[in-house]
C-alpha cells in the first residue's frame, strides 16, 4: 500500500500514485509482480528436463532412469526513490493544483527509471539482470514482401519466441509504433490496426495485449518493441509506493552540500520511493535446452521505409469498413484490436 503523511497529502492519492505506476511501467504491467516477504530471495530456475523412452528398447528391458536439476538467481529488493522540494507558499495558496501537478509527476519518475533499467539495464543496481529484457532478446528482421509491413514484423517476434517452445504474452512497446500500427494499409487502404476505443480494453496485436511506453524509457535506437513471454521477467516488490514529507529535513548533492533546508527555506520536502527486484529467467525447452531467450524485437534498422502495406484482404472493399478493417480471425488484419 502507499504510506503518506495523512496532514499533508490528501488520501485520495494513494490509490492514485500506486495504480499510476503500474499503469505507467510497461514491466510491472506486463511482468509476474510478486511481493517479497524479505529482502533478498532465491528463485529456483529449472537447469535440466527429464528424458523418457520405450522400455522395450532398452537393453536390459528396464525402464530408463532420467533426472531433472535446479539452479537459482537471486532476488534481490532494492530501492528507487526521488525528493522533491516544494514552497509552503504553493500549499498555502489554495487557488495553487498542488497535487494534479505534483502526483502524474512522481508516477512518471518512478515508471520511467524502473523501466530504464529492467528493460534496458540502464542505470539497473548490480542485482539486476545484466542489460535487462534487451539482453535476453532476439532481433526481428523484415520479412520479404507482402508481409514487409509492421503486422509482419509483429508477427516474425511472435514466430521467434514461439520457434523456442515459448508462448508469448504480450507486447512492451513505444508509443511510437502505435502510430507506425495506425498507418498500416492494405492494398485496397483498410487500416490494419485499429486501437481501441474503449478505456477499459487494452490494444492487442495478434490478440496479444500491448503496453505502451509514453515516459520515454525506451531506447529507439537499440528497440522499437519486445514481444515476448513475459511470465519470465519475475519482478518481487518488498514494499510498495512510500510517499511521505518533512517541514524539517534537508537535501544535500552528491558531494554533501546542503541544496535545500526545509526549515530555513520554507518548503516541504516530500519524498517517494519502493523497493523491488529483478530476475529473468531463461526457460530449459525441448527445442532449446540450453534455455530459451523469452522475447524477440523490432530494432531501427528493421523498420519499413515509407508507408506499410499488406497484402489485399480476402474480403472485398465493400465489407471491408463493415468489419472496421479488421477482417476476421484471418489474414495480417489479425493484428488488428478487438474492441
Amino acid at each position: 500500500m502507499v504510506t503518506l503523511d495523512q496532514n499533508l497529502i490528501p488520501t485520495e492519492v494513494q490509490a492514485a500514485v500506486i495504480e499510476g505506476v503500474v499503469n505507467q511501467s510497461v514491466a510491472l504491467t506486463l511482468g509476474n509482480v510478486q511481493p517479497m516477504p524479505t529482502g533478498a530471495e532465491a528463485v529456483p530456475v529449472l537447469g535440466t528436463l527429464p528424458v523418457a523412452g520405450w522400455v522395450a528398447a532398452a537393453p536390459t528391458n528396464r525402464k530408463p532412469m532420467t533426472t531433472m536439476a535446479w539452479t537459482s538467481q537471486l532476488l534481490k529488493a532494492e530501492e528507487v526513490a526521488a525528493t522533491i522540494d516544494v514552497p509552503t507558499a504553493y500549499l498555502d495558496d489554495a487557488g495553487f493544483p498542488l497535487w494534479d501537478s505534483i502526483q502524474p509527476r512522481m508516477i512518471e519518475a518512478l515508471a520511467l527509471v524502473i523501466d530504464e533499467a529492467v528493460l534496458f539495464g540502464v542505470g539497473a543496481p548490480a542485482s539486476f539482470p545484466a542489460g535487462g529484457v534487451l539482453a535476453k532478446s532476439t532481433a526481428a528482421a523484415l520479412p520479404a514482401a507482402p508481409a514487409a509491413d509492421m503486422a509482419g514484423l509483429y508477427n516474425a517476434c511472435l514466430s521467434i519466441v514461439e520457434s523456442q517452445g515459448l508462448d508469448p504474452t504480450g507486447h512492451a512497446a513505444d508509443v511510437a509504433a502505435r502510430g507506425r500500427m495506425r498507418g498500416s494499409r492494405t492494398t485496397t487502404g483498410e487500416p490494419l490496426f485499429v486501437p481501441s476505443i474503449a478505456q477499459t480494453n487494452p490494444d492487442t496485436i495478434f490478440g496479444l495485449p500491448v503496453a505502451w511506453s509514453r515516459g520515454g524509457a525506451f531506447d529507439t535506437t537499440k528497440a522499437l518493441s519486445f514481444t515476448g513471454d513475459w511470465t519470465c521477467l519475475r519482478l518481487g516488490v518488498r514494499q510498495d509506493v512510500t510517499v511521505d514529507s518533512s517541514a524539517e529535513g534537508v537535501l544535500v548533492d552528491n558531494t554533501g552540500a546542503v541544496v535545500v533546508s526545509a526549515f530555513q527555506d520554507d518548503k516541504i520536502i516530500m519524498r517517494v520511493h519502493m523497493r523491488l527486484g529483478c530476475v529473468i529467467g531463461q526457460p530449459v525447452t525441448q527445442k532449446v535446452p540450453a534455455g530459451a531467450k523469452p522475447w524477440s524485437h523490432i530494432p531501427p534498422a528493421a523498420l519499413p521505409a515509407g508507408a506499410d502495406f499488406a497484402a489485399p484482404e480476402e474480403t472485398s472493399a465493400a465489407e471491408a469498413p463493415a468489419n472496421g478493417g479488421n477482417g476476421g480471425n484471418g489474414g495480417k488484419s489479425a493484428a488488428s484490436k478487438e474492441s
